[in-house]
């Protein structure tokens, strides 16, 4: 049986770990906490509870795939549901971006944006839309920087 380590038992070396054991590794995992989850865990302090890192929860779909592969319903686990928003921008100019669920959405909303500002910006957007080729981040991050304080819409 071929053997595998994974440093760290965040939610990527526990999923690469899933992965690995469900292809017939023999999988050790490595993690300096005393708990698993790395950054996505809580800090209690008396009667009040802190995220402690992500608290958007992003690509569900990559989570029900990995029960799926051991063989688990992801309802029987755990469920989630999808806002029709999932995070909130505001810059110090009073300026704010209410990013909406779903990578099109999101492309559709820039594309307003764009348009709006009467940008250079907005054929390489509605590009970014319609190539499929294009991966979920390279159609935002290719088209969309945060410079400075304000969001800033580029070729």
């Amino acid at each position: 049986m071929q053997k595998a380590i994974v440093i760290g038992a965040g939610i990527a070396g526990i999923a690469t770990s899933i992965r690995l054991a469900r292809q017939g590794y023999e999988v050790k995992v490595y993690e300096a906490n005393s708990y698993p989850g790395g950054k996505l865990t809580t800090l209690q302090h008396g009667d009040y509870r802190f995220d402690a890192g992500p608290s958007l929860f992003t690509l569900p779909k990559l989570v029900e795939e990995l029960f799926l592969l051991c063989g688990e319903k992801p309802k029987d686990h755990f469920t989630y549901q999808i806002k029709d928003s999932i995070c909130n921008y505001f810059w110090n100019d009073g300026k704010t971006y209410q990013m909406p669920a779903g990578v099109d959405n999101i492309v559709d909303s820039l594309v307003d944006i764009a348009i709006s500002n009467n940008s250079d910006s907005t054929d390489a957007l509605l590009a970014a839309k319609y190539n499929d080729t294009l991966t979920v981040s390279e159609k935002i991050t290719e088209h969309v920087g945060v410079v400075g304080e304000k969001l800033e819409i580029t070729n």
